[in-house]
């Protein structure tokens, strides 16, 4: 996967929920971008005849610091994918804003022949 970007914060009604989003087009791709930042702010380019955009969310914490990683995707059988990420939390000792934070990241992928809907997220802390 390529990384597009990596967020701590969202405006988009999964962020703070531990799920997976796919874009395969680019309207929904522009609607999510306008419900997850400033609608002023333009959305880097992705070429949906060739990739699909994957956006993990990593849930809601108290504090900043964490990070979410989409490590890979599974093939399910009968059709669709899983996806694996990881969320790093915090190291001892380490500081950190206490402001709430909802991380995610946005990857592209490459599109597979019929496209294949995520169906189940795993995550891992």
């Amino acid at each position: 996967p390529q990384v597009l970007d990596y967020f701590f914060k969202s405006q988009h009604p999964s962020a703070g929920t531990q799920t997976a989003l796919v874009i395969s087009d680019q309207l929904a791709w522009q609607t999510f971008w306008g419900q997850h930042q400033d609608p002023s702010v333009t959305p880097p380019a992705v070429d949906f005849t060739k990739h699909i955009a994957v956006v993990g969310f990593g849930g809601h914490f108290l504090t900043f610091g964490y990070i979410v990683q989409i490590d890979e995707f599974v093939p399910l059988a009968g059709g669709g994918l899983e996806v694996r990420q990881t969320v790093f939390t915090p190291g001892p000792g380490c500081g950190t804003l206490p402001s709430e934070s909802d991380p995610g990241q946005i990857v592209i992928v490459d599109r597979v022949a019929g496209g294949s809907p995520v169906v189940a997220v795993t995550m891992c802390f």
